[in-house]
């Protein structure tokens, strides 16, 4: 466990950028950056702990509202709007085993925001629209079931996901580790293959849904600007691999990846 990325830093998305703000929003996002350079860990999602007093650090001192993707983070960690300190948070129902097409937005007393879509006077006039109420049910019902079933997935989703990184390490030389061993998401592994991009690797593995630390800009490959914030080098974080597991993933399904990615991994390295 040597190959961990010295560099990582938590990300944020602070306010909008917009005519008026966007000075502001460039000096919050790199004293953001700079403040937890020290913290050495990944933000995949949500607000880790340790970024509770942000806003209230530096955001209101200028003026700036703060919103938060949470969508990551409900259902996996302790999410708490007092807490976080943010204005604006939002989730999704289908990251939590809820259905699809659903989320929720916070909104801290006293925030005003525009309606996208104008017309009636539904959700308080913020959407005009009939609301979905089957789905609305439904993401209230998954909501009431992550927080019943916390601490119990969180063990679950850490011992797979911890079992799946010690098979992967065992087997891959020179695998590199994005972010902090322990303060992270207990379901999320972020990987990379030095030489080897992340797309070539999943080409291979239909079996294996993941996510690369590239993505396509016009025709042109380029490295997430996430890992590209966090210090991870291009010939590094192109062969990132982004693992997820979940609450009814099993060892055995755990170990039939790594055997599928760990083959892969060695038919690419032997036909080079």
């Amino acid at each position: 466990m040597s190959n961990i990325n010295p560099n990582g830093k938590i990300i944020g998305i602070v306010g909008t950028r917009s005519r008026n703000t966007n000075q502001d929003y460039k000096y919050v996002f790199t004293k953001f950056c700079d403040i937890y350079n020290s913290g050495d860990w990944i933000c995949s999602g949500g607000c880790p702990k340790g970024a509770d007093n942000f806003a209230e650090r530096i955001a209101k001192e200028h003026g700036i509202s703060v919103h938060t993707d949470a969508a990551q983070a409900v259902g996996k960690m302790g999410v708490a709007v007092c807490d976080l300190g943010v204005d604006f948070l939002t989730i999704a129902g289908h990251k939590l085993y809820g259905p699809k097409g659903i989320g929720a937005l916070y909104i801290r007393n006293g925030q005003n925001i525009t309606p996208l879509i104008h017309g009636a006077a539904q959700e308080g006039g913020l959407r005009a629209g009939t609301e979905n109420v089957i789905l609305a049910a439904g993401l209230g019902a998954a909501c009431g079931v992550a927080k019943r079933r916390l601490k119990d997935d969180q063990k679950h989703m850490r011992i797979v996901r911890n079992r799946l990184q010690d098979l992967l390490f065992d087997e891959i030389d020179g695998l590199v580790l994005n972010g902090h061993p322990e303060r992270r998401l207990p379901n999320t592994l972020s990987i990379s293959i030095p030489g080897i991009r992340g797309a070539e690797i999943l080409e291979g593995l239909p079996s294996i849904m993941a996510s690369t630390g590239a993505a396509c800009h016009e025709n042109e490959i380029r490295l997430s600007y996430v890992l590209s914030a966090m210090g991870v080098l291009p010939e590094i974080g192109m062969g990132t691999l982004r693992l997820t597991v979940g609450r009814s993933n099993t060892t055995k399904q755990i170990e039939e990846a790594a055997r599928q990615i760990i083959d892969r991994v060695k038919r690419i390295r032997d036909d080079k």
